[in-house]
Order: C-alpha cells, then sequence, then structure tokens
C-alpha cells in the first residue's frame, strides 16, 4: 500500500512538460500544409480529368443522347469536387493569422473538420450515386457499338472500382484527413492550455 501512495505521489507531482511554442506552430503549419498540399492535388487531378472529358465530348462523335447526358454528369460531378476542394484549400491557407487567436482558430479547425466530414461522408454518397448513374447512362452506347461481354466486363469493373473506392479508399482517406485535423487541433490545444496556466 506504502508502494502505490508513493507512486501516486510521483505521478501526481509530474507536470506536464512546458511545451515550445515555436515547435507547436512549426507542427502544426506542417500538417496545414500537409493537407492543402493534398487538396491541391487533387484540385490538379480534377482539373486533368475535366480537360480530358471535355476534349474527348467534343472530339468523339456519340451517337445517343444517354452518352451526351453522361457525360454531363460527369462533368458537373468533376466541377463540384473542383470547387469544394479549391475552396477548402483556399480556407485552409486564409488564416493566417491564428498565432494571435489561438482559441478562434480551434474553434475554426473544429467546423472545417465538421464540414470536411460532411463532404466525404454524405456529399461522396451523392456524387458516387451519380457517378453510377452516368457510367449506366454511358454504357447504353458502348452496348450498341460492342459486344455484350466487353458491355458486361466494362460495366462489372467500372462497378467494382466504384465499390473499392466508396468502401475502401474513402474510408482511408477521411482516416488520414481527420488526423492532420485532429493532430492540429491537439496541439493548438495543448498550447492554448499553457498559456491559461
Amino acid at each position: 500500500m506504502k508502494e502505490f501512495d508513493v507512486l501516486q505521489n510521483i505521478w501526481q507531482d509530474q507536470q506536464d512538460p512546458k511545451l515550445d511554442q515555436d515547435e507547436i506552430l512549426k507542427r502544426v503549419k506542417r500538417y496545414r500544409n500537409r493537407l492543402a498540399n493534398k487538396l491541391l492535388i487533387e484540385v490538379l487531378f480534377m482539373s486533368f480529368a475535366i480537360a480530358v472529358l471535355s476534349y474527348a465530348w467534343y472530339m468523339i462523335p456519340f451517337r445517343m443522347w444517354t452518352t451526351h447526358l453522361s457525360l454531363l454528369i460527369f462533368m458537373a460531378c468533376c466541377l463540384f469536387v473542383l470547387f469544394a476542394q479549391l475552396s477548402d484549400y483556399r480556407r485552409l491557407h486564409a488564416e493566417e493569422d491564428f498565432l494571435q487567436k489561438p482559441e478562434l482558430y480551434i474553434q475554426y479547425l473544429k467546423n472545417f473538420k465538421q464540414e470536411r466530414h460532411k463532404l466525404n461522408t454524405q456529399k461522396y454518397l451523392v456524387y458516387t450515386l451519380l457517378l453510377g448513374l452516368g457510367l449506366l447512362l454511358f454504357f447504353v452506347e458502348i452496348f450498341f457499338v460492342s459486344s455484350i461481354w466487353l458491355t458486361i466486363i466494362g460495366l462489372s469493373l467500372s462497378v467494382g472500382w466504384i465499390l473499392i473506392c466508396y468502401f475502401w479508399l474513402m474510408r482511408l482517406y477521411i482516416r488520414k484527413e481527420e488526423h492532420y485535423l485532429n493532430e492540429m487541433i491537439e496541439q493548438l490545444e495543448r498550447l492554448s492550455k499553457q498559456f491559461s496556466e
């Protein structure tokens, strides 16, 4: 029993080591830059996808209205993702004066995290359903210009890829993004707590 009391006293006597403000702010900036760079890369890839879709739509003489509708759906999905990621990229860099107001920036990051989670779950579900609809419409023309087996294989591979993206890759994406945001919030909360003591 005496050993327990000694251990408890040692535990209580230990104080959190004082954190270096500059080190914490460097970590926060590093996580913010990683997340911002990831969003910027996604903006670049989506811009490339829009350019390829536009070129294909202009150059290939599609015969059926379903194909044109599917390309319109694809283009709308790509534009939505492009503007959402670009907007969030700009929002990450808009708060440069967070050093003076860490409490406000912590709240800002918590709100940003909630909005990103909503985008990556609810809005991504709508995005995925629209892509699936676009694929179905696109494969109507493929059905008329190729064999049934090629159409079935292409459609199956496309649906399989969408399911892998939705159920596996998106979960990894969300986990990684939330890790960055949680680390930023945690570091700033530790710094804020240190200042309030």
